[in-house]
């Protein structure tokens, strides 16, 4: 199923996978700009993956990663599969692969992770949910490309 989505759908994922991550084989937070309090929660993403086994990856600029690289606990080489930088990123893609394939899904939108992109924003995108052959095809496409540009 497809469905339209706002920034708070971002908001909303981000709360839901955070909470249930030993649901998913891999999270892909994909946004060029994060800011300082999704900084706090995506870390808090990244260690609760590492606690239950989910791959959690987030793509961002390097200007971005700025943010997160001083609030990840150990050595950045221990994180570097998990914080991929690009730059000339514009893409926001909010990926969750679920252990249960019909429970994957992902956000495609305009929609940055920062508190203006998930709240004060008007930001437009597209919700994907495996409920449904046609999502389920939309959803390996999605995929298919995080995994082209965090190679």
């Amino acid at each position: 199923m497809i469905v339209t989505s706002i920034g708070t759908d971002v908001m909303a994922f981000v709360d839901r996978v955070r909470t249930r991550t030993d649901r998913f084989k891999e999270i892909v937070i994909c946004s060029p700009f994060i800011d300082a309090v999704m900084a706090d929660l995506l870390v808090g993403l990244l260690l609760d993956g590492r606690r239950t086994q989910c791959a959690v990856r987030v793509i961002t600029t390097p200007e971005s990663a700025q943010f997160l690289v001083p609030l990840l606990p150990g050595h950045r080489a221990f994180w570097r599969d998990a914080l991929v930088t690009r730059r000339r990123l514009h893409a926001k893609i909010y990926l969750a692969v679920a252990r249960r394939a019909d429970e994957s899904e992902a956000i495609v939108t305009s929609a940055n992770l920062t508190i203006g992109g998930t709240s004060a924003n008007i930001e437009l995108g597209i919700r994907i949910l495996a409920t449904t052959e046609f999502g389920r095809r939309v959803l390996q496409q999605v995929h298919h490309f995080v995994r082209r540009i965090a190679a």
